[in-house]
């Protein structure tokens, strides 16, 4: 991965924080803050060992304005393969990748679980999971409604644009 690593667990619970990565930067564990992660012209990439869950600790229950949430803003966002959940809302202006190796066909077997939201402009998803039934199923994406109550730094002026607009009746 390009330029710093960061380790999510290092952040004391219940602050806001920013971090800047130059160039790009690799992020593991799980934070119990609320923190945003920038690589405006870089590569965000989302790595752990084997089975890992990165981004919020959401295990444990808080206050509205400490509900930990993990916001990424970058060029484009990279998850290893190891990662099979990721709790965060993600913002990538080109490139989402759900399995960021050469060969995916051979690594890419397991379910990622997204718990959050997820835009950008391109999505690569790579992997492939069988389900209990023979089913085929290989991303997983729940919205997240922390990124309501208690968005991440530079996350607050989209939380407010986006409105619910209640159950409606289907348009035939």
């Amino acid at each position: 991965a390009e330029g710093t690593a960061l380790d999510l667990n290092a952040l004391p619970a219940g602050g806001r924080y920013k971090v800047i990565f130059p160039s790009g930067g690799r992020v593991t564990g799980q934070s119990r803050a609320t923190v945003t992660l920038y690589a405006a012209n870089g590569t965000i990439t989302v790595d752990g060992p084997p089975n890992s869950t990165v981004g919020s600790n959401m295990g444990q229950a808080a206050a509205r304005d400490k509900l930990p949430v993990v916001g990424m803003i970058a060029r484009d966002i990279k998850i290893n393969p190891n990662v099979t959940t990721v709790n965060a809302v993600m913002y990538a202006t080109y490139d989402f990748d759900t399995c960021a190796v050469s060969n995916w066909t051979t690594q890419c077997k397991s379910l990622l679980t997204i718990k959050g939201f997820a835009m950008a402009r391109t999505f690569s998803f790579k992997r492939v999971s069988a389900s209990a039934n023979g089913l085929q199923k290989g991303e997983q994406i729940d919205f997240n409604a922390a990124f309501y109550l208690n968005p991440p730094p530079g996350f607050g002026d989209q939380s407010k644009l986006m409105k619910y607009l209640g159950e409606r009746a289907p348009l035939y």
